[in-house]
């Protein structure tokens, strides 16, 4: 007959690593049934950063072009006034150098914004919709920041 203390002492660690796994996995269903909070937060988050950032840019309309047209043009982001040549030449005026790393920033915005929708509508419950607004685009496709025109 077997030894009762090399039978604990073969036993004690198969039951310390299910309780280890138990505790794992209980961490884990945890944080699936709280899932659908943390995406709805982080939704909100993502909207509220999106607004504050649609906030910016109609500021930085309202220098360049009149407030009336300023709230025109963020009321219907298809508008033909977004990609007019006389808004680049009045957005280039007011930067100055600093234009193209201005286009660059909005257009990576937008970009993140999208990849970003796009992932959190994999979340959605698949009858839902997630329906956000058209992305701001001012002007045409920005180039492609180097090292050396970030710097500048």
């Amino acid at each position: 007959m077997a030894d009762p203390l090399s039978i604990a002492l073969g036993v004690l660690p198969i039951c310390l690593s299910a309780l280890q796994g138990l505790s794992v996995l209980r961490a884990k269903i945890k944080l699936l049934r709280q899932y659908g909070r943390h995406v709805s937060s982080f939704r909100n988050r993502l909207d509220a950063q999106s607004g504050y950032f649609e906030d910016e840019v109609q500021f930085i309309l309202r220098e360049v072009v009149e407030a009336k047209t300023a709230w025109s043009m963020m009321g219907d982001k298809a508008q033909a006034k977004w990609t007019a040549p006389d808004i680049e030449i009045l957005l280039e005026k007011h930067f100055g150098n600093r234009y193209q790393r201005f286009k660059v920033a909005v257009q990576e915005v937008v970009t993140t914004t999208q990849q970003l929708d796009l992932e959190l509508a994999r979340f959605s419950a698949p009858d839902e919709q997630v329906i956000r607004a058209s992305p701001l685009i001012v002007g045409p496709e920005p180039p492609v920041a180097t090292e050396q025109s970030v710097q500048s």
